[in-house]
């Protein structure tokens, strides 16, 4: 009898001690935010890619004209102007903004 009360003993506090060391918090939110803007970014880039596939091969590429920052501009099925952000949504713009491709 007296080993099965030791056994239990030594058993409960073995758990609560273990308990207590798992409860220690760990310095991991420089690691945590770093993979949180690596996937952001990887996933941005990966509906951008998708976003401008997409337009080449359904919409007109409007040739002469350009976005902000060189963006090409794309012509959807109802004559509506477009270029794709740095996170790959569509942005519509109207025709009186576009501004001229330079020649070179």
């Amino acid at each position: 009898m007296k080993n099965i009360v030791k056994g239990a003993l030594i058993s409960g506090l073995s758990l609560i001690a273990l308990g207590a060391l798992a409860a220690v918090p760990q310095d991991t939110s420089k690691f945590s935010t770093k993979v949180k803007k690596g996937t952001t970014k990887a996933a941005h880039a990966t509906a951008k890619a998708a976003v401008k596939a997409e337009s080449a091969v359904v919409d007109k590429v409007y040739s002469g004209k350009q976005g902000p920052n060189g963006a090409t501009i794309y012509i959807n099925k109802h004559d509506r102007c477009y270029y794709v952000n740095s996170k790959g949504g569509k942005v519509y713009i109207k025709k009186s903004a576009l501004r001229n491709k330079p020649t070179s």
